[in-house]
């Protein structure tokens, strides 16, 4: 398997598999940045959906899924992400930002 050299970024939508889920009580779903290190977004997206169904929940959709290097080009990331990614390097432990919860059934679409 080739070396995981790149930090990976995306906006997961995720939605609870069990009332056991990390979400806040009455949540439908959440929105989340998740990041990892992976080879391709192939990788990417299987190592966040493993992650997220340890935390009880289910991977609806990554969004804008690309190397953090790229995304730092053309948009501001927070430092809080930056943070998250540094722990990636020592770690190469998928890492979550903040959950946004959402209550109704239809969540953000």
């Amino acid at each position: 398997m080739p070396k995981r050299e790149c930090i990976w970024i995306a906006l997961a939508h995720v939605k609870p598999r069990s009332r056991e889920s990390v979400l806040s009580k009455g949540a439908k779903g959440a929105y989340v940045n998740a990041l990892a290190l992976a080879v391709d977004a192939v990788e990417f997206e299987q190592r966040v959906r493993g992650e997220l169904q340890e935390y009880s929940l289910e991977l609806i959709e990554l969004a804008d899924a690309g190397t953090l290097d790229d995304r730092l080009e053309t948009s501001a990331v927070s430092q809080e992400l930056i943070a998250l990614a540094d722990s990636i390097r020592v770690s190469d432990k998928i890492r979550f930002g903040i959950f946004h919860n959402y209550l109704a059934d239809e969540g953000i679409q």
